[in-house]
């Protein structure tokens, strides 16, 4: 009996020794895994088409660069709501009044919902008379009065339109993602909150364009490519930051010191004028 007993031991054992070998079955549970993750998978690369289309629905003009980054706007927002068939609706704006240490302000909420593919989903997006841009000149907050309300209720929209489409179609955007879209950053008009142009820019800014006239008469191109030049500068990171191409989007300091290197640019133009002149119309060597 002892024998047989060893036998039946010594078999038990053998049998899991050719178990490790085998191939391992999958069960039902790691099946359903397997297959989550070739759907993840396919979802992913479907999301990264979906952006590209739709950035490719977009331009230059859709775009504006808010506080640094890409900001899709309102006509931007329903391009890509028509070429994918987004269906918003029950669209409502919430005004509401509040009072604080800071004195009164009034925030706007705009409500939804959107249909996509028999999926639905809420949301909503805000803007008050504090709006960065709206509701603030030179850092500081305006009156209540002075602010335009219908701007801020418009951004609230806008604000609502960009999350839920973004939000229902996966999408989000950068840089990098305009870029290869062919959407160029220099191309974009820049929106610094807390940032005017004043009177005095205005000033500056005629007389930069006045030099540049003066330089590059109507070389559009090389003058183009000098102000992109002059204004880029070394960001905290180390890395270039690209200059501005528009006269119109330099203010403040950057204006000045744009505008203090014209000067030394147009200093060295009336001297290769006046060597020109000297050499009977021949240019200095």
């Amino acid at each position: 009996m002892e024998s047989t007993k060893k036998e039946e031991g010594n078999v038990k054992q053998q049998d899991l020794i050719e178990a490790k070998e085998l191939p391992v079955i999958l069960t039902e549970d790691t099946q359903d895994l397997k297959a989550m993750v070739e759907q993840a998978e396919a979802q992913v690369q479907f999301i990264t088409k979906i952006k590209k289309i739709s950035l490719n629905a977009t331009n230059s003009a859709d775009w504006i660069a808010q506080d640094g980054r890409p900001y899709l706007q309102l006509i931007g927002s329903m391009k890509i709501r028509q070429l994918w068939g987004v269906e918003i609706s029950e669209q409502r704006i919430l005004r509401e009044e509040f009072e604080d240490e800071a004195g009164k302000y009034i925030l706007y909420t705009c409500s939804g919902k959107a249909k996509w593919r028999n999926h639905e989903i809420e949301d909503i997006g805000t803007c008050s008379t504090r709006d960065d841009f709206f509701g603030k000149q030179g850092g500081v907050l305006k009156d209540i009065e002075t602010v335009d309300l219908e701007n801020v209720k418009k951004k609230c929209v806008t604000n609502f339109q960009n999350r839920i489409l973004k939000k229902i179609l996966g999408l989000s955007f950068t840089w990098e993602d305009l870029e290869q879209a062919g959407i160029k950053r220099a191309d974009i008009q820049a929106v610094n909150h807390g940032r005017t142009v004043t009177e005095d820019d205005k000033k500056l800014q005629d007389e930069l364009k006045a030099i540049l006239k003066e330089v590059f008469v109507t070389d559009y191109v090389k003058g183009t490519e000098w102000l992109v030049k002059a204004t880029e500068f070394k960001g905290s990171d180390g890395n270039i930051v690209r200059g501005i191409d528009k006269v119109e989007k330099l203010t403040a300091k950057r204006l000045e010191i744009c505008l203090h290197k014209a000067h030394e640019l147009k200093r060295d133009f009336d001297k290769s004028v006046a060597g020109t002149n000297a050499n009977g119309g021949a240019k200095k060597s």
